[in-house]
C-alpha cells in the first residue's frame, strides 16, 4: 500500500467521528469511498440511492456524514473501512483519486468485498485499480478549480 502522511485529530473528536459513523444496528455495512467534492451532491444522493437498492438492509458509512469534524488522517478512514463488511467506490473525472485508491486497496487486501459504481451498475472489483497519489490528486483539483 502506498504511504500516506498521518495527520493525528483530538481523540474526542475521532471519538465521535466514529460513533456518527459507526452506529451499533447490527446491520452489515458498507463504506461508500468518493470524492470530497461530490459530497453533498445530487450525483452522491444517486449514488447512495444505487447502494441502498443494490444491499437494501444494510448501514451505508459514508465519510461525507463527518466532513465537519475535519479529520485528515487516512488512518482514521483506513479504521473506519476495517469495521466495515463491504466498501463501493466512484471515480471523479474518470480517476480513482489517492484517498479513494488507499481505502478501496486496504478493502481488498483485508479479503472484503469491493463494487465500484459505473453508470447505474455496481461492478465487482477483485484488484487493486490504478490511482492517483496525493499529490497528484490535488493537482486534478487545482486544474479544475477546487482548490488553491
Amino acid at each position: 500500500m502506498r504511504e500516506f502522511s498521518k495527520i493525528p485529530a483530538a481523540k474526542d473528536v475521532v471519538k465521535e467521528a466514529r460513533s456518527v459513523l459507526l452506529k451499533d444496528t447490527g446491520l452489515k455495512r458498507v463504506y461508500f469511498a468518493h470524492a470530497q467534492p461530490d459530497y453533498g451532491t445530487k450525483e452522491e444522493a444517486h449514488q447512495l440511492d444505487l447502494i441502498e437498492k443494490a444491499f437494501w438492509a444494510v448501514d451505508i458509512v459514508n465519510p461525507a456524514d463527518v466532513r465537519e469534524h475535519k479529520i485528515r488522517d487516512m488512518q482514521f478512514y483506513l479504521d473506519i473501512v476495517r469495521e466495515c463488511d463491504t466498501l463501493v467506490f466512484t471515480r471523479f473525472h474518470g480517476f480513482v483519486l489517492g484517498g479513494v485508491g488507499l481505502e478501496v486497496e486496504f478493502a481488498i487486501e483485508s479479503g472484503k468485498e469491493v463494487y465500484e459504481i459505473s453508470g447505474n451498475r455496481l461492478i465487482r472489483v477483485i484488484n487493486v485499480p490504478e490511482y492517483l497519489g496525493h499529490d497528484e490528486t490535488v493537482a486534478l483539483f487545482v486544474k479544475l478549480g477546487l482548490r488553491k
